[in-house]
């Protein structure tokens, strides 16, 4: 969870820093997955034109969830940040709606933007300022983050109090003596709110490159921001494994029924099983006891 000074500056600035959220142990492991999905920075600069496909616009570097490491897919679930999610949010029962693995590598793109909010291509509605019904937006940082390699800028918003939450941008240059850098180590995660101003920035290295997870989530019974859908994917082996492998709760992220729900019946149960070789449906059947 975030400690109360942490809390308190999330209310106050819309987002917040929070540092060592993963341990050494699981930034190796994180890491070895995003090689998995992309190139690692020695293997990218060795021969730059063989990747251009990851670098020839500014999202080109972005894989969706699920990742081609099981590892790796499990940070969208990891404990901590669901911890926070729930925390701001003040619910327990909470859904993934966004899952990117973002690559950048520096010298044929740039990656600075104008400042913006993020909701127009999460909702079709407009931020509101009830938490419960916030988007808990995450980065979460594999590699260190500074200025070298295009920290984003985050503007509090304070500065931004008389801007209707339904305006998207601002005019080029606007609100830039306003923002922060979210510098961190490898480990940090960056928690922010769709109401506040921010944006990507240029790298300032030719070696750069910036490896980060964005994990976004809403109370459940939030449907209207729901950026990406998982059900299209049930039939990719990374889902397959991740469906079948994880827990009950964390299904739930992904809205599969949680044990209990009248969805569960022996036979739903049952074609589980055919569908996912080795599930544990247990916790279902006892459910329904």
């Amino acid at each position: 969870m975030l400690t109360d000074e942490q809390f308190e500056r999330f209310q106050t600035d819309g987002f917040v820093l929070v540092p060592d959220l993963l341990t050494a142990d699981e930034l190796a492991i994180m890491r070895d997955g995003v090689w998995k999905n992309v190139p690692s920075p020695e293997q990218y600069f060795a021969d730059p034109a063989a990747y251009t496909h990851l670098t020839n616009h500014p999202f080109a570097g972005l894989t969706n969830f699920p990742w081609a490491s099981p590892e790796l897919n499990r940070l969208v679930a990891h404990p901590k940040i669901l911890s926070i999610v729930r925390q701001i949010l003040g619910v327990d029962d909470i859904r993934l709606y966004k899952g990117e693995l973002w690559a950048k590598y520096a010298g044929n793109t740039d990656y600075d933007q104008h400042h913006h909010r993020d909701f127009a291509n999460h909702t079709l509605v407009v931020p509101t300022s009830r938490r419960e019904w916030m988007q808990v937006t995450t980065f979460i940082y594999l590699c260190d983050v500074d200025e070298a390699n295009g920290a984003t800028a985050a503007v509090p918003k304070r500065y931004s109090a008389d801007i209707p939450l339904g305006q998207r941008g601002t005019e080029p240059g606007e609100l830039r003596d306003k923002e922060v850098l979210a510098c961190g180590r490898a480990g940090t995660v960056l928690v922010y709110s769709t109401e506040i101003f921010h944006r990507a920035t240029s790298f300032k290295s030719p070696t750069a490159s910036r490896f980060t997870v964005l994990a976004d989530y809403r109370a459940a019974d939030a449907p209207w921001t729901n950026k990406q859908s998982f059900g299209n994917l049930g039939q990719r082996p990374e889902m397959v494994e991740f469906v079948t492998n994880v827990d009950p709760a964390t299904r739930t992220l992904i809205d599969v029924p949680a044990p209990g729900h009248s969805y569960w019946t022996e036979q739903t149960i049952a074609d589980m099983e055919v569908r996912y070789p080795g599930i544990d449906m247990a916790p279902y059947r006892a459910a329904r006891r």
